[in-house]
């Protein structure tokens, strides 16, 4: 099966190779290597990168139709500029500048995704977001505080949705395209259909993505630790854990997913711009994989599964540029979001299935203003999020079908922000824009434990969290013929929500970890300096530094209740432990980017990422430990043709190794996910990988693309990984644009 679908494919890339017909869907652009001239919106308005001090990287429709990403998590590696983490095949999560998950800002649409419960711990709830729905993505590298609030202190994702198509007047235009994709590493089968019907002043889009993935394949070549030795299998009311017939498919890992927008548009006038987007994505329940496989011991558990991860978003926003005195242009964006979660688990040889689900209602209201008066730009606004959890436990024994209840993973809690913003650009010359801006936030939490109090003797009840904090940012950006040159000093604040208050859990037998009710904001300081040289026209360098102070880090230290270092639970005396601001870190890093342009079709493109951290343990403030979340080196290197009807790109991916003492302190005894060296610890072997991807058109209303990813088939695992990457993998896709 897999051989004839490879003939197919390459005996299409021959045919189109060979043809010399003219597309309009992929242009050849005669400028390759352009200085600043991308279109961002940084500030919440569509401005050039020039005129911002920020770093920015931008991923455009014509980026992901080549590299033809899997999910949203694989689509930002597009950008050559961040890394992905998987523990399983359903998720991803992103690290950029040394840090992850809760200090990562997400927004679709100008809409933040963070909810009240993302957690310190990789998350991979960018599995909603579906890549065949998204126009581009932006990459603000960085603290983006001041524009986007809380959590954006290495940097924001963010992401736009398809775009809306305006018909002539007096007449009703339909446009569409359906896709088919497989890729052969997990037999994946996904289908997609968009449609835009657009009248002069109404539109309509429609999308709609199902995807279902078997299990992943790795790769042969690689270390032997990564090899899947066992299963577990019930039979009758037996768990067996067997040998694995099939080593190098991982099971479970498959899943199953749907993804839904629908957008209407109402163009009342020139000015007057109102829209309603509505997104919702769901999945079936799908393994933990690095829980169900821990590789050097035996499994532990018959089922450690995510339970399906539903998200939905009504969103409303209004736009009018019709200049006033007190602003050029104004937004407003009303949204309404409701995330579910569940986590779904039992022991070998256990009769008791547990589970835990949670549930968020997230509210939010941005109204941002931008007045243009001459030489200077003022953006300003404000910001209200509100968020309510829920959050309930279940026992199910399978042997007598009883349901029983257990303890939540969080107390019903409200969580809230308000913010004001202000920002400004002077246009100091016609090559140098000065920004500064500040933001004032005030943070507000309110949890009660009462039910937890029904599984947990605590001296309490109720916990507030009312505080306040103020971030700013202060920048140039220098832009001439053949140079660039961005500068920055920033902060940004993360305030600390609900997973970081109310979860209470024992992590070790005889241990505890309780609320804190004087937790405050974690704060990050940063400077960065960006530089970029136009080598005449056929060529760019860019290179970029950076260094972030991150203060009053939030950690697991331990903690005193009433006076007392322990406290009785379940029958026992357990230690005390809290989450406290009793850390701090460091990390820095440099990134280079050499762009250079070869006989007008053909770009060759290298791109190297290194940063490095430190921060104190948890363990204790006199104990240093390298960042769990500063990635090692990186690096791609791509040669991309373009070239009328053809857009093809060959690229090379590389990955240092960690070794055991460059692994963060709770990392280091993590042997169930890690290979081991040549003295028997755990480590992250270096990899790399060769690929071949291609777009061709045919006509007006046949587009082809596919292509080989890891062609050597090597088995190898991302950095800090519960799942290995997947082996020689077969892509084509089918596209009909009507």
């Amino acid at each position: 099966m897999i051989n004839r679908l490879l003939l197919i494919f390459m005996f299409c890339f021959s045919v189109l190779c060979s043809a010399q017909k003219e597309i309009d869907s992929v242009k050849v652009d005669s400028s390759i290597v352009k200085l600043y001239e991308v279109s961002i919106s940084s500030s919440k308005w569509n401005e050039k990168s020039s005129n911002t001090s920020k770093s920015v990287t931008k991923i455009s429709k014509l980026d992901i139709a080549v590299y033809n990403p899997q999910t949203a998590a694989d689509l930002l590696t597009a950008s050559e500029e961040v890394f992905v983490q998987k523990s399983q095949q359903g998720g991803g999560s992103p690290m950029i500048r040394g840090f992850s998950t809760n200090r990562l800002l997400y927004s679709m649409d100008g809409v933040r995704l963070n909810t009240a419960i993302y957690r310190g711990g990789n998350i991979h709830n960018i599995l909603s977001l579906d890549p065949n729905a998204i126009n581009n993505t932006e990459i603000l590298f960085g603290p983006g505080s001041v524009t986007y609030g809380s959590d954006a202190i290495g940097a924001v994702m963010s992401f736009s949705s398809l775009k809306h198509r305006r018909g002539l007047p007096d007449s009703l235009e339909v446009h569409g395209e359906s896709n088919f994709r497989f890729s052969s590493a997990n037999e994946e089968f996904s289908g997609h259909y968009d449609i835009n019907i657009a009248k002069h002043k109404w539109s309509f889009i429609s999308s709609v993505s199902k995807s279902r993935y078997a299990d992943l394949k790795m790769g042969n070549f690689g270390p032997s630790d990564y090899v899947q030795q066992y299963q577990v299998r019930r039979v009758g009311t037996i768990d067996s854990i067997i040998p694995n017939d099939q080593k190098n498919i991982q099971s479970p890992s498959g899943f199953e997913q749907l993804q839904t927008l629908h957008k209407i548009r109402y163009k009342a006038n020139k000015h007057l711009d109102i829209n309603y987007n509505f997104h919702y994505s769901t999945n079936s329940e799908y393994s933990r994989y690095d829980k169900m496989n821990p590789l050097h011991e035996l499994p532990s558990y018959a089922v450690w599964n995510y339970g399906p991860q539903r998200w939905m978003m009504n969103h409303f926003s209004l736009t009018n540029t019709k200049e006033r005195k007190l602003f050029s242009a104004f937004k407003l964006n009303v949204a309404h979001q409701r995330q579910e979660e569940s986590r779904i688990s039992r022991r070998i040889n256990s009769n008791l299935l547990r589970s835990q689900v949670e549930n968020v209602n997230a509210y939010s209201l941005n109204l941002d203003f931008k007045k243009d008066k001459k030489k200077h730009t003022f953006y300003y606004g404000a910001e209200a999020v509100y968020n309510r959890v829920n959050s309930w436990g279940n026992t199910f024994n399978i042997l007598n079908e009883t349901h029983s209840t257990s303890v939540a993973r969080y107390p019903t809690s409200d969580w809230a922000i308000f913010a004001l913003y202000l920002k400004y650009n002077r246009k100091v010359s016609k090559k140098t824009i000065f920004t500064s801006g500040v933001r004032a936030n005030s943070y507000h939490l309110k949890s009660n434990f009462n039910s937890q109090n029904n599984f947990y003797a605590l001296p309490f009840s109720h916990v507030n969290i009312n505080k306040q904090s103020v971030n700013g940012i202060v920048g140039i950006s220098f832009k001439s013929k053949t140079w660039g040159i961005k500068s920055n000093l920033s902060s940004g604040f993360r305030a600390p929500n609900v997973d970081d208050v109310g979860k209470i859990f024992d992590f070790q037998e005889g241990q505890i970890v309780v609320p804190n009710e004087n937790l405050k904001s974690e704060v990050a300081y940063t400077a960065d300096f960006i530089v970029t040289k136009k080598i005449s026209k056929w060529g760019k360098l860019t290179g970029s530094t950076y260094i972030t102070l991150l203060d009053d880090a939030m950690v697991r230290r331990e903690f005193t209740v009433n006076g007392q270092d322990s406290i009785l639970h379940e029958g026992n005396m357990s230690k005390v432990f809290a989450i406290q601001n009793a850390s701090y870190a460091t990390v820095y890093g440099v990134s280079g980017k050499i762009e250079i342009k070869l006989f007008k079709i053909l770009q060759l493109k290298s791109a190297i990422n290194y940063q490095k951290g430190t921060e104190v343990s948890h363990l204790s403030e006199d104990i240093t430990s390298p960042s769990r979340h500063a990635a090692p080196l990186f690096m791609t290197n791509s040669l991309t043709l373009k070239f009328k009807k053809v857009v093809v790109k060959a690229y090379h991916q590389f990955n240092a190794s960690y070794s055991n003492n460059q692994l963060s302190i709770d990392q280091r005894d993590k042997s169930n996910i890690y290979a081991f060296d040549e003295a028997g610890l755990p480590h992250s072997p270096s990899w790399h990988t060769f690929n071949l991807k291609g777009v061709f058109r045919l006509g007006d209303h046949w587009v082809l693309s596919g292509g080989i990813e890891n062609i050597a088939d090597i088995r190898y695992r991302t950095y800090s990984s519960g799942i290995s990457a997947p082996g020689r993998n077969y892509i084509a896709s089918v596209k009909v644009i009507f």
